[in-house]
This record gives structure tokens, sequence and C-alpha cells, in this order.
């Protein structure tokens, strides 16, 4: 997972970068390719009603990723677009999409069902990763990485939340502050969702960890 988030970051802030728009244009139509198919996979696997209500999002999402890609191709001071950024912003939504799309699918999935309430490996399709380990029947371990937005602010914390039902709590006051940190885990349908307080000891000032996360199938954080 951490190698996947690191990617992110260099792809977001524009440390790696095409020769040529063509080359960014390229990219982006693979992955382009890649969530097509991806949404093709859900219309097969899904239950109607479950893919009518994805179709719904995904065409609110298109709108979203649009004004993020002008957004963040459009350098501090200029007027003009960098097409090259416009492109590689559209295909990093994509390959955050085309994971949200995926985590849909293994939701539905057998392999889903014989895990418990908590544990595996979640991400909110807008650059939330999480990662959680039951290692007593009262708590879980967890572990989450964000990179949110157009200007890839950053966030990651750690820790054990204490289990009550299908609700969990996690609590920390940071070192030289007196301001608790506290992040509740609850369970809704298929998602967790998680909310916080006084989180911003863990991350940049734009970035939240707060959302609906849905279990993925793998992590790359082993």
């Amino acid at each position: 997972m951490r190698k996947n988030v690191c990617l992110l970051v260099l792809l977001l802030s524009g440390w790696v970068l095409a020769a040529e728009p063509l080359e960014a244009w390229e990219q982006f139509m693979e992955q382009e390719r890649l969530l097509l198919d991806q949404l093709e996979a859900a219309r097969r696997e899904l239950p109607p009603e479950v893919f009518s209500e994805l179709l719904s999002e995904q065409a609110r999402w298109y709108e979203r990723r649009e004004q993020s890609a002008r957004y963040t191709s459009h350098l501090p001071g200029m007027d003009d677009m960098d097409e090259s950024e416009y492109w590689y912003a559209l295909a990093v939504h994509n390959r955050a999409r085309s994971e949200w799309i995926s985590a849909w699918r293994f939701t539905y999935s057998p392999a889903a069902a014989e895990l418990d309430d908590w544990e595996g490996w979640w991400l909110d399709g807008e650059g939330g990763h999480l990662i959680v380990t039951r290692s007593r029947s009262d708590s879980f371990e967890f572990s989450i990485s964000v990179v949110r937005g157009p200007t890839f602010h950053l966030g990651e914390l750690d820790g054990s939340a204490r289990v009550d039902g299908r609700s969990a709590e996690f609590r920390i006051t940071p070192e030289g502050t007196e301001d608790e940190t506290v992040l509740r885990f609850s369970r809704d349908g298929p998602f967790l969702v998680l909310e916080g307080e006084n989180t911003g000891y863990w991350h940049g000032v734009r970035a939240y960890f707060d959302g609906r996360y849905l279990r993925g199938g793998a992590s790359d954080e082993d």
C-alpha cells in the first residue's frame, strides 16, 4: 500500500513528467481502458441495483475528475494549462477510481464474506487507504495513509482501536499538545465509516481521514 501511495505522490506532485503531452495522453488512455474494463466487470458481477447506484455515482465522479485535473494543470500565477499535467492528473484519478470499482467487486465476492467486520485493506476512492488487522477480540491494529485533493496534502496515522460491537474508537494525545485525537470507526452496510476529531497534527491542512471506505482485495504492504 505504501508503495502505491508513494507512486501517487510522485505523479500528483509533478515529479514524474512526460516529455510530450502525447505521452501523457497515452498513459491516460491506458488508464481509461482499464477503468472501463473494471466497470464492465462490475456490471457482470454486482447485483443490478448495486451497479445502478455505482453508475449514477460514476457520472458525478467524471465531473469532479475534470474540475480537479484542470485545477492541477494550471501552474500558480499562470493562465495557460500545462497539457502534460492535465493528462497525467486524469490518469491518476482513473487509477484511484479503478481501485474503488475493484473494491465494490471484492465486497460482493465470496472471499469478502470470509473476513470479519474489520480486517482487510480499505480505500475510499479519493486517496485514502486503510489497513486493519485483527489482533484480539476487543481491538484491532490499523494504519491509514491519505493523499488528498489537487494540492496533494498527505496524512498518516497508526495505532490500536478498541472495539465495541460494530463500532471502534482510537484515542491519542500528540506529544507537546493538549488536544486529544479521536478516530471513530463504524460499519454501515458494506462500508467502514471513519470520523475524526482533532486529527490535524497527523495530516496536511487540506487532508483528512474521514470518509466511507470499501474493502479491497489485497494490499501491497505486507
